[in-house]
């Protein structure tokens, strides 16, 4: 059996004869992913690195006692994933002080940074879907 046209389109492709392509038969109810965006930081981390940093702060008596950092490491050890995407230099004062840093000093780069890529994405997904901005009814994430 032939897969449908709705099967083998892409989510945010209109259909003639769908929601998407008429527009004059609209279902408040219903939602549709019309644009994609992805940003991702330019920095990355590699699988030692993240052991490194993860253990930094620890006693070598306490490295897998800790049940989630155990866990955590456990994955990073035993999967093929080459690095990792960070918002700030593993090299950054921030990261490299003798105490861990303050969840508010790590909230502020998520807010500056983490805010930014998802700006980013959303512009990208803005202009992947071609629509206007203020069409957009719904977000998701």
């Amino acid at each position: 059996m032939q897969p449908s046209l709705a099967q083998t389109t892409p989510p945010h492709t209109p259909i003639p004869g769908t929601l998407l392509g008429n527009e004059s038969h609209h279902d408040p109810l219903s939602a549709h992913i019309l644009g994609i965006g992805t940003a991702f930081p330019p920095d990355l981390l590699m699988p030692q690195d993240l052991e490194n940093f993860a253990t930094k702060w620890c006693e070598p008596s306490e490295r897998y006692a800790l049940a989630p950092l155990s866990k955590t490491l456990m994955v990073n050890n035993h999967t093929q994933i080459d690095h990792r995407p960070l918002v700030q230099k593993i090299t950054d004062p921030l990261l490299n002080q003798p105490e861990p840093p303050k969840i508010r000093d790590v909230n502020k780069v998520f807010m500056d940074k983490g805010v930014e890529l998802a700006l980013t994405a959303a512009k990208k997904a803005l202009s992947d879907w071609g629509g206007k901005l203020e069409d957009i009814t719904h977000l998701g994430e």
